[in-house]
């Protein structure tokens, strides 16, 4: 289950939707069951024909000229998995083949997509090489199968390589599209072709997988892709500078297509820690990777929005958020016991960054205590630069290593 919604400010409107590849079973690996002969591709569920009799090869079957990797048309192993889909572009006396697939959302006018997938030309059995392989977005599959153009066409002629070429491009949706189809939309007239006279049949044929359609940035918005396991419903709570904090809920990755600004993003998964998030205005694209880390006993977790004046255990105002975070978390458990550590980088005397680091874990506690927790339920220690996490070699790794993180002692 994926949901959609939508987060209201006073003149915005952002909506959240899932998965940034909007076209489904993108590898042919999944089917409601194996091929038995050619022409099956609409086993490659929601994959299906719309012209010709294009085929689903597949590793599963136990037919020979249609299995995976060696088959009637040549041998290719698989892009990814195990799976694809194979038709003809070109034949002398009949139309050329097409697949198609409706997007798991609709493409939205006005917004710019990267689309395409990768072939290779099944080299035994194409007498033929040819261009014009493209793509075609539709509303109505099986009429458009008549259009006399596509979206995205690869113009040179693909000629066998030995492996998977890529073809892709970018384009601008002229209205919203509910349907992909994948083909030669080109007449013989219109289309290049080379002849390869040592093959086996008089027509070019081409194996496709690794279907892709991603919606991309326009110049004004920032693109978050949000990656969750996908048997988590996550809880996303949304703020933008000065404005009150918006939330939702979520199964699966998910995209969020933000106007330019400063934002703070949180992703709340049951029994675990919150993944924070911080999002800067002249950002275009960000994955965040929400890794659950588990709320109990043993478990240490970093807080990564903890600052401190430079070279001081004063924390600036910027950490307040996360510690009030931290500090609901323990209001709300409780039975749970913390021990706050503070680190340092390798710079400096070891006696004085041991010094520091407990200080700086002392300020997070004071802050803790001043938000009503028991001072019995929390620990320090510091730890100067006795445990890196990362080579003091590299600004990087300083930054990494002068952290302040908390182990949950009991919960």
């Amino acid at each position: 289950m994926r949901t959609l919604f939508c987060f209201l400010y006073s003149y915005l409107c952002v909506c959240v939707a899932g998965a940034q590849n909007l076209v489904p079973n993108p590898g042919f690996e999944q089917y409601d069951r194996c091929p038995t002969k050619y022409g099956e591709i609409a086993r490659a569920v929601p994959w299906f024909g719309v012209r010709g009799t294009p085929d689903f090869l597949a590793a599963c079957t136990s037919n020979s000229a249609i299995k995976t990797p060696g088959n009637y048309f040549g041998s290719m192993v698989a892009h990814s998995g195990g799976n694809y889909a194979g038709l003809a572009s070109y034949h002398p006396t009949v139309p050329n083949e097409m697949i198609a697939v409706k997007l798991s959302r609709p493409l939205r006018k006005g917004k710019r997509y990267r689309a395409g997938y990768w072939l290779s030309l099944a080299y035994s059995y194409s007498g033929y090489a040819s261009n014009n392989m493209g793509l075609r977005f539709s509303n109505a599959p099986y009429a458009d199968t008549l259009a006399t153009e596509a979206h995205l066409r690869m113009e040179n002629i693909l000629d066998y390589t030995g492996g998977w070429t890529l073809f892709e491009g970018v384009f601008r949706a002229d209205q919203d599209y509910q349907y992909l189809l994948i083909g030669n939309f080109y007449t013989k007239e219109r289309s290049k072709l080379k002849e390869r006279p040592f093959a086996a049949a008089s027509s070019a044929y081409y194996y496709i997988d690794d279907v892709f359609v991603e919606e991309l940035p326009d110049s004004n918005e920032i693109v978050v892709s949000i990656e969750v396991p996908a048997t988590i419903e996550a809880e996303l709570h949304l703020k933008a500078e000065g404005e009150q904090e918006q939330q939702g809920t979520f199964t699966g990755d998910t995209l969020l297509h933000l106007p330019k600004r400063r934002y703070r993003v949180e992703i709340h998964t049951p029994g675990n820690y919150p993944v924070i998030e911080d999002i800067v205005p002249d950002s275009t694209a960000l994955t965040i990777k929400a890794q659950p880390q588990p709320l109990k006993k043993g478990e240490t977790i970093v807080l990564r929005h903890i600052y401190f004046d430079f070279d001081k255990a004063t924390l600036k105002k910027a950490s307040y958020e996360e510690l009030d975070l931290l500090a609901d978390i323990m209001r709300r458990n409780p039975s749970m016991r913390i021990l706050i550590s503070g680190h340092t980088d390798n710079v400096g005397r070891s006696d004085y960054n041991q010094r520091l680091s407990l200080a700086r874990a002392e300020a997070v506690r004071s802050y803790l205590l001043s938000k009503g927790i028991a001072p019995r339920r929390i620990e320090v220690k510091g730890w100067g630069m006795e445990r890196p996490i990362a080579p003091n070699d590299t600004e990087e790794g300083r930054a990494l290593n002068r952290r302040v993180e908390f182990t949950i002692l009991d919960f």
